[in-house]
């Protein structure tokens, strides 16, 4: 009766709704708005994260393979689209935290993007540490915050 995955979307989309009320000088979704049309009307084929240094935004051969995987399903897919989610941990204070994870979504974007993928299908939000994966009471657990989630979707 339901999909595999039918509550991703939906959670994903809860949570849009949720951080577009809050004030913030980077934009959570841009103009065109197409996030909630694919979270309610698509399937994810993948959903990765890289993972980033302290207060940077470079990234490493390690976390390019990992794009890579997404920029192969992207072309195999031509329906597909990309959410770019940049995030930060809590050692900074909230206002470069925002700011860092917009450049971190910006980023993988820009590697999609010279990896030959229309910038077109793809989206960025920025989450700053409103969505920690781990506590930053330790470095291991900041180090799980400090990164960008590409979720790939399929209409």
């Amino acid at each position: 009766m339901f999909k595999k995955y039918s509550i991703f979307p939906f959670l994903l989309f809860l949570g849009f709704l949720l951080t577009s009320f809050i004030n913030n000088p980077y934009p959570v979704i841009s103009k065109n708005n197409w996030a909630n049309e694919t979270v309610l009307n698509s399937s994810i084929l993948k959903m990765t994260n890289v993972y980033f240094e302290k207060d940077d935004v470079s990234l490493t051969e390690k976390e390019k393979n990992k794009i890579n995987t997404i920029v192969t399903l992207t072309l195999k897919y031509s329906q597909s689209r990309i959410l770019i989610e940049g995030h930060a941990d809590r050692t900074s204070d909230v206002k470069d935290g925002q700011k860092l994870s917009a450049d971190r979504a910006a980023s993988v974007k820009k590697y999609l993007t010279n990896q030959g993928i229309n910038p077109d299908i793809m989206e960025t939000v920025s989450l700053g540490a409103s969505q920690p994966m781990s506590t930053d009471e330790s470095e291991n657990g900041s180090q799980l915050n400090r990164r960008a989630k590409i979720v790939l979707y399929q209409f």
